[in-house]
């Protein structure tokens, strides 16, 4: 691929901007994305889990599975949206084209079926991108909560921002030996011509460590950096491998120059990465 990056779709956010109050009993639906090779399901809730928080005015619908990394371009893209005890149906289809020249972003709007309710579901088209595979990793520390985001220097529309990992105290993890952090969304795009930053503020063991950390990206390899913090025993470290290769999006491509590649899934991770 030389120093060319490829054109990459990305659903950034999913924001709920209704004036009721939706309880975890009220959080059943599902929304499922279907394009050329296949289909998945950025949110599926069939149950009602008490310790989810309540989803308020400007909220983001956070995906329940671990699927929401870059699309690779498609000619189309089919979102089906069936919320919160069917108040919000719809489905939103995307037609779009690769830019090389520009970034170019996309909000749509579903209206609640009695008409009083709205979320916004934002879009974004990268040209000339790659592919951030993030890892967070904490340790010297027990409990943790707070947020983590990634965003890029090309928008800075902050409903671009893709939350990564967020917690309430209510909902604080226990971090395990490997002291690495589940994330909402461990994969993002990133054009070559921009830099990636990292938002982190989390809370370890009820002491806040707050930085934002910047990254160039590249078509290959990887980086680490680690935040400063005044307690010595924690340490919170952001590791970013850059990979273009097709196992690290998933759905069937079209490159720029028209050449149509395999079919493949990335439901199997392809960091291969050891510490160190």
């Amino acid at each position: 691929m030389g120093l060319d990056g490829i054109s990459l779709l990305e659903v950034f956010n999913v924001v709920y901007l209704g004036n009721d109050e939706i309880g975890p009993e009220k959080q059943l639906g599902k929304i499922k994305m279907e394009f050329d090779s296949g289909s998945k399901e950025l949110y599926y809730q069939t149950k009602i889990v008490e310790s989810n928080p309540t989803i308020k005015f400007g909220d983001t619908i956070f995906p329940t599975n671990e699927l929401t990394g870059p699309i690779c371009s498609l000619k189309e893209l089919d979102m089906q949206f069936n919320l919160f005890l069917g108040a919000y149906k719809a489905s939103l289809v995307l037609k779009f084209e690769p830019y090389r020249d520009r970034v170019w972003v996309e909000d749509r709007k579903i209206r609640s079926v009695c008409g009083t309710g709205l979320i916004s579901v934002m879009f974004g088209c990268l040209c000339n991108a790659t592919v951030a595979n993030l890892k967070i990793n904490v340790s010297g520390g027990t409990h943790v909560h707070g947020v983590v985001a990634a965003r890029n220097s090309q928008l800075n529309n902050p409903s671009c921002t893709s939350v990564l990992f967020w917690k309430s105290s209510a909902n604080e993890i226990e971090v395990g030996c490997d002291g690495v952090i589940p994330l909402l969304k461990s994969r993002v795009g990133v054009p070559l011509d921009s830099e990636l930053y990292v938002d982190v503020a989390l809370y370890v063991d009820g002491e806040i460590h707050q930085e934002t950390i910047s990254f160039v990206p590249q078509i290959e390899g990887e980086k680490r950096e680690e935040i400063l913090v005044p307690n010595k025993e924690t340490r919170i470290s952001v590791k970013v491998k850059w990979d273009i290769r097709r196992n690290s999006v998933y759905s069937t491509y079209r490159s720029f120059y028209g050449e149509w590649e395999d079919e493949y899934d990335s439901d199997e991770d392809s960091d291969e990465d050891s510490e160190g």
